[in-house]
């Protein structure tokens, strides 16, 4: 029992620890991005919106999933396999997926105040420092260095807004937003490499068989954790392309805002959380052969937050909406109401989603993203009638709640033993 309460006790702490710089970062993000509103028109965030849709869509498998084989390998020196392997899938799939997003942008025509060449420059940057990040916070968690990822937060989000108030001020529009996410993503990346680099004897010594060996062993992550991962950032980013072809660059404007303070519990909370829960439901499955303490703990924890979360943005939003960011600005809090329940769901799922890898069911997380795909293609094509964006984003709340609620059942069902 004592065992239990220090296990709690330790499980807490580390999440504190993530949550702390999380908690500074996103204050930070809430004061500028009335900064931003008043300093970048609808169609210049909409531009901005629609490049960082390739992140979105991309960023959580440009290294193919490996990446997500860092913390629970057992074998220390095939870690440095994976980190060499991950980062050789990071920088070709970069390269190649920003050149074909900015083929498809080109020819849509929607972002008009870049060239093809910077749409390539701008897309491959960010996927680039997005992978290397991913990889790096894999390696972080796995030394459980959560003063180190907290810190590295606070930094990213630091240079992020200042650097977009102040480009802002100078109207550099698309451009400027684009060079403060550039900023966000790289700073901090000498920072969280600093222990690996201290090792870097290990790392350059792996040659290719090494990296043969380590794709083969953890190939479930490519074969099934990448279409599923790309099927779910997908079905969310491709919504942002979805909303601009049937209702414009600033309703894609009033709504990416929406998405975004939604967005913000989920980096707050539920990112960091599933980092710690990631690790220690490795550990319990590895000691006990079920970890449901640990997913049933994680899930009180994060209920707890998401109800009130949700029954305050529900009442409060609009009215928030349009006195911090404008009164135009009042749609987006009239999307958050719409979208607020499905965003409470999705806080708790999405921290307990390493699951799926823990257990090696990689090819049933394909088949749950696989529902949200075809939820987001439904509801795009239910609306293409002329139907309001209302509707619309009614139809994307119910679809995914309850995909949402089928993934966690599935979940809950395989943290025991089999008997």
């Amino acid at each position: 029992m004592r065992k239990i309460g220090k296990d709690k006790a330790g499980f807490i702490k580390s999440s504190i620890t993530l949550m702390s710089g999380s908690i500074i970062a996103q204050i930070l993000s809430v004061c500028f991005s009335p900064i931003m509103t008043r300093l970048y028109s609808e169609a210049e965030i909409g531009q901005y919106t629609l490049v960082l849709t390739a992140v979105s869509m991309f960023g959580a498998v440009i290294c193919l999933r490996y990446d997500m084989a860092i913390v629970p390998e057992e074998d220390e020196s095939k870690v440095f396999a994976i980190i060499k392997l991950s980062f050789l899938l990071d920088i070709i799939l970069s390269v190649l997926v920003g050149f074909g997003y900015s083929v498809y942008c080109s020819i849509k025509g929607t972002i008009q105040s870049l060239s093809f060449a910077g749409i390539v420059f701008w897309t491959t940057i960010l996927l680039l420092f997005t992978g290397l990040g991913h990889i790096l916070l894999a390696y972080n968690n796995r030394n459980k260095e959560y003063k180190l990822m907290t810190s590295v937060h606070v930094i990213r989000e630091v240079g992020r807004d200042v650097s977009l108030s102040g480009l802002g001020l100078l109207h550099f529009g698309t451009i400027g937003l684009l060079i403060s996410q550039t900023l966000s993503v790289g700073l901090g990346l000498t920072r969280q490499s600093k222990s690996l680099r201290s090792k870097k004897v290990h790392w350059r010594e792996i040659g290719n068989q090494e990296l043969k060996e380590v794709a083969i062993k953890h190939k479930k992550q490519p074969m099934f954790s990448v279409p599923a991962s790309f099927f779910n950032s997908f079905s969310y980013s491709v919504l942002n392309i979805y909303v601009s072809n049937l209702y414009g660059l600033q309703q894609l404007a009033y709504y990416s805002m929406s998405f975004r303070m939604l967005g913000l519990p989920l980096a707050l909370i539920s990112t960091n959380m599933s980092k710690v829960y990631f690790e220690r439901a490795s550990r319990e499955y590895e000691q006990t052969g079920e970890f449901r303490k640990t997913f049933l703990m994680t899930t009180g924890l994060l209920g707890a937050i998401a109800i009130p979360m949700v029954v305050i943005l529900f009442f409060l939003a609009p009215f928030l909406f349009g006195v911090f960011f404008g009164a135009p600005w009042r749609a987006s809090g009239e999307y958050v109401r719409i979208l607020a329940p499905m965003f409470g769901i999705r806080l708790v799922v999405s921290a307990l989603s390493p699951t799926m890898t823990i257990i090696q069911k990689q090819n049933w997380d394909l088949y749950i993203q696989i529902l949200f795909l075809l939820a987001s293609s439904a509801t795009y094509f239910l609306c293409g009638g002329g139907k309001g964006i209302e509707t619309f984003l009614v139809l994307v709340s119910v679809m995914y709640s309850v995909v949402y609620i089928v993934y966690y059942i599935y979940m809950f069902l395989h943290t025991r033993k089999k008997v």
